[in-house]
């Protein structure tokens, strides 16, 4: 139950997130509005699955290794993971910011919701480092059994 509350807290926080952001959008925006937020959350979460992959697939090896008080083996797992997944979504934020207009382009051609579209692409991709070191540390502390700092690492995203 511990374990759990920290995912728990953090797709809460993203669904009372994600509808208050799209009730504001129709409300400001409308349908274009509504319709480059689907094309940039699409993105943004084909690229964050590989990170959540990646930390979900580093929680038995940490959390073997720590319980087996291999502090070295976890160190390196954690820094391998961390170095992996910033310059994975480093790489992303780049090609996002150089290629935004034929990324979007593979979902729409409206060119008003494209430029909607192109304009939130390229401010999400800002985050997208930071997601990779967030997602990273915080499954770290899910696999060590640390579910109180896990839950300030969810809620700092």
């Amino acid at each position: 139950m511990k374990l759990g509350t920290p995912p728990f807290i953090l797709n809460l926080c993203t669904a009372s997130i994600t509808i208050a952001l799209i009730n504001r959008m129709v409300f400001y925006g409308g349908d274009f509005a509504v319709g480059s937020y689907g094309i940039v959350s699409r993105i943004y979460m084909l690229f964050s699955m590989v990170i959540i992959g990646l930390s979900i697939g580093m929680q038995p090896i940490i959390g073997y290794n720590f319980g087996a008080g291999l502090t070295e083996r976890v160190d390196k797992v954690m820094n391998t993971g961390v170095t992996i997944a910033f310059a994975f979504m480093f790489s992303m934020f780049l090609l996002c910011e150089i290629a935004a207009d034929p990324i979007i382009r593979l979902f729409s051609n409206e060119i008003a919701l494209k430029d909607i579209a192109i304009t939130g692409l390229r401010v999400c991709a800002w985050t997208f480092p930071v997601m990779s070191m967030q997602t990273t540390i915080t499954n770290f502390f899910q696999s060590i059994g640390k579910p109180k700092t896990c839950i300030i690492f969810t809620s700092v995203s």
